[in-house]
């Protein structure tokens, strides 16, 4: 009865993710198309592209904390498995937080501006989303860590219902 219940809050999880996607990447990019133009839409991707680097600030490292926490909770090593977790997270606050802190130094005194170079956006507006997209990724990069908790011990429901949280506000905040 327990894996009926978890494979149906699985494929409801999915369903939920499916629809922020579409909304996301379909109805998102419509609306801003129609409201904006090719040529402004063009650099609010190119803004979210720039954003998107900060992504990269993890280096694979949830992967690898992800397989190791499967493996101690599969083993029922939980004290390892909390040392992991403990470790990822860690290390992930220890990357993030000075990056958030450059990164907003750097768009507020306008040393991003180099990246805004967009006709049809002003510089104050590029700065503004430019920062919101790129906390918004930082932001993602620390929610790995109990993603990968709630991964490792089995409960991707959860994990795939808070992605799909974070990509709509994100689709919100644009």
């Amino acid at each position: 009865m327990a894996s009926w219940r978890r494979a149906t809050s699985n494929i409801a999880a999915q369903v939920v993710s499916l629809a922020a996607g579409v909304i996301d990447r379909i109805v998102l990019v419509g609306l801003l198309l129609r409201a904006w133009g090719a040529e402004t839409f063009a650099d609010y991707a190119v803004l979210q592209s720039w954003a998107a680097l900060l992504l990269m600030v993890e280096l694979g490292a949830q992967i690898y904390f992800q397989n190791e926490e499967q493996n101690a909770f599969v083993q029922g090593d939980k004290p390892r498995f909390r040392r992991i977790a403990a470790t990822h997270q860690g290390l992930s606050l220890l990357v993030v937080v000075p990056l958030a802190i450059l990164f907003t130094i750097l768009v507020t005194t306008g040393g991003a501006d180099r990246a805004l170079q967009s006709p049809n956006i002003d510089a104050a507006s590029a700065r503004w989303m430019l920062w919101l997209f790129g906390v918004g990724n930082l932001l993602s990069v620390l929610r790995a860590p109990a993603s990968t908790v709630y991964s490792a011990t089995g409960d991707f429901a959860y994990v795939t219902l808070v992605s799909a949280g974070a990509t709509l506000i994100n689709t919100l905040s644009a």
